[in-house]
């Protein structure tokens, strides 16, 4: 294929994703107006269909070349977009090339062993990240519709939509009133034979290090805020601690509990927010013994 080809491909990819965007707007816009959310679930459903379509029309082979992404660049280069905005709008293709790339759990042995850690690695960070976006998004959901609170509506609503499209692989939940969720990638990607260790490591990687973001991100609300953005926000970093507390193994919950509850400080005793992770820490680690047990007595009988 031509580069200009390849180009008018980029451009129109580029193109189409920005009014995906816009129309994510008026989605979260329109939270309160149920005719004018259906229209404007309509025509998210239009844009996707025409989105795939172009998806395919660029085909997966030039979808993860170096052309392909060298056109990319250049378009993006000549946009003129908020930075915020268009970093988002990079970040959705980014993210969904990326999902193409490495969507399967397949473990990598026939090449250099440098290169199978690289391309196994990426694997299971991938896979990790299906997990974590699709938990979040289940979570989120389930917090909008249990929330009586009006006044965080716009904000919960927006992150929703912005998760979502950040995530075009999840692109059809936006249409079901529930999404059930649970993790599954540890277990798929040991079942593709890849290293136990690695797995493991990349796990722990990701949940301590998310956790200790979240966490800071909460605790510096101290008690329950009084402005609405402020407590979407904190809402949102709960969720996002439950999140990445539902993928940890039994271990790792034991380890979380005891670095949580050894490691609390004098001045956070009282703190409501900080009852609210040390529950929210201490249900997670029941919950995992329970399974522990409960898988160990089906292994004995």
């Amino acid at each position: 294929m031509k580069k200009q080809d390849a180009y008018n491909l980029a451009q129109r990819l580029v193109d189409v994703t920005i009014s995906i965007y816009d129309l994510y707007i008026e989605l979260t816009n329109s939270y309160n107006d149920k005719e004018l959310y259906k229209k404007n679930l309509e025509n998210l459903k239009l844009a996707f269909d025409i989105e795939n379509d172009l998806y395919q029309e660029i085909g997966y082979d030039l979808l993860i070349s170096e052309k392909f992404n060298d056109c990319l660049n250049i378009v993006f280069a000549n946009i003129n977009l908020e930075e915020g905005i268009l970093n988002d709008i990079k970040y959705r293709i980014d993210n969904y090339i990326s999902s193409l790339y490495f969507k399967y759990p397949f473990k990598e042995d026939r090449y250099q062993t440098s290169k199978n850690l690289e391309i196994n690695t990426s694997v299971i960070e991938r896979n990790i990240i299906f997990d974590i976006d699709l938990l979040a998004y289940a979570n989120l959901l389930n917090y909008i519709k249990n929330n009586k609170v009006k006044a965080l509506k716009p904000y919960l609503y927006g992150a929703k939509n912005f998760l979502l499209f950040q995530c075009k692989y999840y692109d059809h939940l936006l249409f079901q009133d529930k999404v059930e969720a649970k993790p599954t990638a540890r277990e798929r990607l040991l079942a593709f034979k890849h290293d136990p260790d690695l797995v493991n490591e990349k796990f722990k990687e990701t949940i301590f290090t998310s956790l200790a973001t979240h966490i800071y991100n909460a605790l510096k609300y101290e008690n329950t805020p009084k402005k609405s953005e402020e407590a979407s926000n904190l809402a949102i970093n709960l969720i996002q601690i439950k999140t990445f507390l539902s993928l940890t193994s039994k271990e790792e919950a034991f380890d979380i509990l005891n670095i949580y509850y050894k490691g609390e400080r004098d001045t956070l005793k009282g703190n409501i927010i900080n009852e609210k992770i040390k529950e929210l820490v201490k249900n997670n680690f029941l919950e995992k013994a329970k399974i522990y047990k409960k898988e160990n007595l089906a292994t004995n009988s």
